[in-house]
């Protein structure tokens, strides 16, 4: 309040001193007389109080604080000025892949025997046996012997027609040789030769197989030398029909295959394979027509039994 006080009489004191100077030259401007004399202007008298006043003025001012400047405030970053983050580089790998559903794989079909397959692997080791009153088949095994059914070999009752030089002819008739009746089973109709001299290598050895009266319905192959055939083997093809055990009625008595593959007399005796050529029956009896044909079913004695038996026909068994 004082401030403003001391600074109001000091704008009048300067407005009155300038009133002053104006007058002076007013005066002056209008010739205040022809002297020539210089005019003498009045030296302005220092008004002590306006002196202590006007120092008053200066030190209030000089006391007045410096406003504190305000700072400037921090600008608030704009979206273009924060600073953009580093991408953090993540490793790529590569996709796996879709696993590929593995196929089931389709069975392979069986492939159906064939019948010329077996026929050549084993038709040279078909015998045909001629002696006295009898023509019929049977199947080199190997170590000079030939299986057959005893009745080819036996009489009406039950004693050999024939124990020595009965003709064996093997590969197709090319090979014959003279055999000796050694040992035979009239209840299993079986019964085994042996040769005077080896055959040869020509003549193959097929194996036996043991069925375990199992594979009704499989494909069988029988060969041999019906109705006295000369020459080549014949072979007919069939199933197994089904399996029987003849405990009552011999010949024979045992265990039997009933099989459908065509045969004649003559027939008996003959081997029967299955299609890996081995033999898994020997012929017996067949179903036969007035005028000596097959009509459809024959039965043998399984190879199951014939193993039981070898050695001991081997051995010279008669019974």
């Amino acid at each position: 309040m004082h401030v403003m006080r001391g600074m109001a009489l000091r704008k009048g004191r300067i407005a009155a001193v300038s009133w002053a100077l104006g007058i002076s030259l007013v005066v002056a401007a209008c010739g205040g007389g022809d002297s020539d004399e210089p005019t003498i202007r009045p030296t302005p008298t220092t008004d002590p109080v306006q002196a202590t006043v006007d120092a008053k003025i200066r030190t209030a001012i000089a006391s007045i604080p410096t406003a504190t400047p305000v700072p400037t405030a921090t600008p608030v970053p704009t979206a273009t000025s924060v600073p953009t983050a580093t991408p953090i580089i993540f490793p790529t790998f590569p996709p796996f892949p879709t696993p590929v559903p593995t196929p089931t794989p389709l069975p392979s079909p069986t492939p159906l025997p064939s019948a010329a397959l077996v026929y050549a692997r084993v038709h040279a080791s078909v015998a045909r046996i001629s002696l006295i009153g009898a023509i019929g088949s049977g199947v080199y095994i190997g170590d000079r012997y030939v299986v057959t059914a005893a009745h080819v070999v036996l009489n009406a009752q039950g004693l050999p027609r024939q124990t020595s030089g009965i003709t064996i002819e093997l590969d197709s008739q090319r090979v014959s040789v003279r055999s000796t009746l050694i040992g035979w089973n009239r209840d299993m109709d079986i019964a085994l030769l042996r040769l005077e001299t080896d055959p040869g290598s020509s003549v193959p050895v097929p194996a036996f197989r043991r069925t375990s009266l199992e594979g009704v319905g499989e494909t069988i192959f029988a060969i041999g030398y019906p109705q006295g055939t000369t020459g080549a083997p014949i072979i007919t093809q069939g199933v197994i029909s089904r399996y029987v055990i003849d405990t009552t009625q011999p010949p024979p008595v045992g265990r039997l295959m009933q099989y459908d593959a065509a045969t004649a007399q003559g027939g008996s005796g003959s081997p029967v394979f299955d299609a890996s050529a081995r033999i898994v029956s020997i012929v017996q009896t067949i179903n036969v027509t007035s005028g000596g044909s097959g009509i459809g079913l024959a039965r043998g004695i399984v190879a199951d039994e014939i193993l039981d038996l070898l050695n001991a026909l081997k051995a010279g068994a008669q019974q």
